[in-house]
């Protein structure tokens, strides 16, 4: 028998409305300084939600607040058969933490899910792919044991690893490499992730090693899968160094961006250098005139303009 039934044939069988879709509230009583009881959600709003999501219209998942209509909900979108349903109601039961920080009782219920519903023939394989990166995740949380880990996502316990546990090799349970592989984490997340953890930390070594390599020569290049432009506006962003900054900007191929962004950022001494380097005297004066008056950077604006040869930019006045 399919598990995919047509949409009025399910929404009018008797087993779906009695089984999947059937409970009731697990919290019963009166409300707080109130006589009449705590409303509760009726049995037409599991269905409806269901409609809903099969037909690709917009829900609110966020009505469900029991436990049990959570799991009413789930367990209606596998009786359905639709992928994306059951990918939509795990997602948001993750968010609301349908089972606390229970990792065992959340790791069970999806185990069964990918044996009982996506071993099924037909089903997406990539949502299969989804749904067993997403185990892999939760057996990690429960082998770690760190309660501040469950129920985080992948790229949020990869930047916990990144921030405590940097120098433990590939292999061991906490190194970021280890989770990069079993998660299979792009190398533009590890990116990401890395540049954003260590910024914050101040740990610009641990940056500018991570987007620079040496080659055969002892050269430095620079080696990163995200755009250098977004590195160094992001690296701005978290109040990097003028130093490390200039070094980044002088890594940009292009004439023209290196100086706009130069500019941009008020990295004044690669302005003064490519201006100078391009032989534009006049750029270079108008610049020197934007800035403060015997500050550093205007001291060595007009050094460069008296003296282009000291200042290594010999060819200003050819």
């Amino acid at each position: 028998m399919s598990l995919v039934m047509d949409d009025d044939d399910y929404w009018n069988s008797s087993d779906a409305k009695t089984k999947a879709l059937n409970f009731d509230d697990d919290v019963s009583g009166k409300c707080l300084g109130h006589d009449k009881p705590e409303r509760i959600e009726t049995e037409e709003t599991v269905p409806v939600t269901l409609k809903r999501l099969v037909l690709g219209r917009n829900c609110s998942l966020h009505a469900h607040r029991t436990l049990k209509s959570k799991t009413g909900l789930l367990d209606g979108a596998v009786a359905i058969g639709d992928g994306n349903a059951i990918l939509t109601i795990y997602q948001f039961q993750h968010q609301v933490k349908m089972q606390g920080n229970n990792v065992d009782g959340l790791l069970k219920k999806i185990t069964n899910t990918l044996t009982n519903y996506f071993d099924q023939p037909g089903i997406d394989v990539n949502q299969m792919k989804l749904v067993s990166a997403y185990i892999k995740l939760l057996e990690w949380q429960k082998c770690v044991n760190d309660p501040q880990l469950y129920n985080k996502s992948t790229l949020r316990c990869l930047a916990h690893c990144c921030a405590n546990h940097w120098h433990e090799g590939a292999g061991k349970m906490m190194s970021p490499l280890t989770l990069c592989q079993q998660q299979q984490i792009s190398l533009v997340q590890y990116d990401w992730v890395v540049l954003n953890v260590h910024a914050k930390l101040k740990n610009w070594d641990i940056v500018e090693s991570l987007f620079t390599r040496k080659d055969w020569f002892g050269r430095s290049t620079l080696s990163s899968h995200i755009p250098l432009n977004v590195i160094i506006t992001r690296l701005h962003d978290l109040k990097a160094g003028s130093t490390l900054l200039a070094n980044f900007i002088n890594r940009i191929s292009s004439t023209d961006e290196r100086l706009d962004i130069a500019k941009q950022l008020k990295i004044h001494s690669i302005v003064i250098e490519t201006l100078a380097k391009q032989r534009d005297r006049s750029a270079l004066t108008n610049y020197q005139m934007t800035l403060k008056p015997q500050s550093e950077e205007y001291v060595l604006a007009e050094n460069t303009l008296r003296n282009p040869v000291s200042s290594n930019y010999d060819a200003l006045f050819e």
